[in-house]
């Protein structure tokens, strides 16, 4: 709730191209990498089993995070939101997973900066990372055991990634839910997902 009483229906925010733009770069790397592999994997016209393996590996991995980056380009093309807030929950767009608030223990910002005005991550922390996964199929709940295993939380985003600003974002949150904000107590909760910057 807001210092006014009044409580948004809904908050809306959408994708940041600049976000996007860096991970567009991860799905080609892995390409790179598929075709790397593919060519020592049959080298000298035999088949060597190790980088065949790993080919089909990395080929499986490129294709699933291409299909990602696709999806939020084509969603951010026709202005569709990256991350929504209402009443009863917040859902993640791009990886089509919800968590509502009675699940949400905290909202975690990792490496908040000096100024209070950006952070390299911002994580929704179950209360219950069962019932956070229960109802989620395939990809999504990949996505979202991927995140409560590295980051804490099913649903994360990278502030650079939404087009509102860090600020506003946080003063939205706090007119929909009273579910504490809080920083991150290690900052290595980061993880391997997004690494170092």
């Amino acid at each position: 709730m807001s210092e006014t009483g009044f409580r948004p229906a809904a908050v809306e925010i959408g994708y940041a191209w600049p976000g996007l733009r860096e991970i567009v770069a991860l799905p080609l790397i892995g390409l790179l990498a598929t075709v790397c592999l593919g060519l020592w994997a049959t080298n000298e016209g035999s088949a060597n089993l190790i980088p065949a393996v790993l080919c089909v590996f990395c080929g499986v991995g490129t294709a699933w995070l291409g299909g990602s980056v696709a999806r939020a380009a084509w969603r951010a093309t026709r202005g569709r939101p990256l991350l929504t807030l209402d009443s009863e929950q917040v859902v993640l767009h791009s990886a089509r997973v919800a968590l509502p608030w009675s699940n949400v223990a905290e909202i975690r910002i990792v490496n908040r900066s000096p100024d209070g005005q950006t952070a390299k991550l911002i994580v929704f922390v179950p209360v219950d990372a069962d019932r956070a996964v229960a109802g989620l199929r395939g990809m999504s709940r990949r996505f979202a055991r991927s995140g409560m295993k590295h980051v804490g939380g099913p649903i994360f985003v990278r502030p650079e990634d939404m087009t509102s600003p860090f600020g506003e974002f946080l003063n939205a949150v706090r007119a929909l839910t009273t579910v504490p904000v809080r920083p991150a107590i290690d900052p290595r909760t980061a993880g391997r997902i997004i690494g170092r910057r």
